[in-house]
């Protein structure tokens, strides 16, 4: 099928281009990946995947059209036209509930689907039920959506997949505690800042990810290739989540590396914002893996499995094995076809 696949998220459209390319789809992205072999950003690497050049012009015209229309700049590359809405089968909008508000009028006679991405509180929810009765499709991607207050409901349930391939094998060559995130000062309980400062000031610890610079302990922004050699070759993995998400990439990819992960708990997770769906204490519950309501005992158990390399080393082995069987498009990309083809 021929899809348009409007991004919000960089590394979740790297992924999913990927995966729908596998399965034989023609994908023209509103993205970072408009020309996968050119990508706009550097966050994820070139994909050697061939795009429409026509439908790509059309999207790349598009700003002008719609600023000669009168359309604000920041919705110039968002707000369809139906020459651009013509050449698909489906509309496939990641997230953003006011992109299929403000273009439902022209894409109304496609199928179009929403992509949740774990941002969703309840007035999001109240926008997606209306526009179900209406025929928009709504893929999720954590079964903790539907307790969402005012849960819409869903037409599928896809995790976010990673391919296993991707990741290097595990050594533990460096005694460090780390964690990636970006903004994390700024963005505060969201993210478990006062969690992430209270383990730096304990243990030998090292963020990485952008706009951190305030932390003495942050290492910078790294490429693709080097956030896999640390995932590889660090101890432990800290993990705070990120408020209302209720799983996020990093905690996939630290799970398909086996870098033992420490996570916040179920309690302590409703208790830096506000209450919210979190789901990674109920993934760990799978492999009886950690996670604590007391910065303490998260300290503590950092410290355990920097101090005892073959309790690391088995926890390591029973996080792969979930992460390849619950999150690894080599053993779920199934799922993709079988909720395509059944809309």
């Amino acid at each position: 099928m021929k899809i348009l696949y409007m991004s919000c998220h960089i590394v979740l459209e790297y992924d999913e281009l990927r995966i729908l390319n596998e399965l034989g789809h023609d994908i023209t992205v509103i993205g970072g990946y408009i020309d996968p072999k050119n990508p706009h950003v550097d966050t994820r690497p070139p994909l050697d995947i061939d795009s429409n050049e026509e439908r790509r012009q059309k999207i790349h015209n598009l700003y002008n059209t719609n600023l000669k229309r009168g359309i604000s700049p920041e919705s110039c590359s968002n707000t369809l036209t139906k020459e651009v809405v013509d050449d698909y089968d489906i509309i496939y909008v990641m997230h953003k509930m006011d992109w299929v508000e403000k273009n439902w009028d022209i894409i109304k006679n496609k199928l179009v689907i929403l992509r949740t991405i774990g941002q969703n509180l309840e007035n999001d929810e109240l926008k997606v039920k209306k526009y179900i009765n209406k025929g928009l499709k709504v893929l999720r991607y954590s079964p903790k959506e539907r307790e969402l207050k005012n849960y819409a409901g869903e037409h599928g349930l896809i995790r976010f997949l990673k391919y296993k391939s991707d990741f290097k094998t595990r050594e533990n060559k460096h005694n460090f505690v780390i964690s990636f995130g970006q903004n994390i000062n700024q963005r505060g309980s969201w993210c478990g800042s006062s969690i992430i400062e209270s383990v730096a000031k304990s243990l030998p610890f090292k963020l990485y990810g952008p706009n951190n610079e305030k932390y003495d302990f942050w290492e910078g922004r790294l490429s693709y290739e080097q956030q896999l050699e640390k995932y590889a070759t660090n101890n432990c993995y800290l993990y705070t989540g990120t408020f209302p998400a209720q799983y996020t990439l990093n905690f996939i990819e630290a799970l398909m590396t086996g870098i033992p992960i420490v996570s916040i708990g179920k309690k302590l997770s409703q208790e830096l914002v506000q209450p919210y769906p979190f789901e990674v204490p109920h993934i760990l519950d799978e492999i009886n893996g950690y996670y604590y309501d007391d910065v303490n005992d998260i300290i503590k158990k950092l410290r355990e499995l920097i101090n005892d390399n073959g309790h690391n080393q088995q926890i390591s082995q029973k996080q792969i094995e979930l992460a390849t069987n619950m999150f690894s498009v080599e053993k779920n990309i199934n799922q993709w076809s079988k909720f395509l083809n059944n809309l």
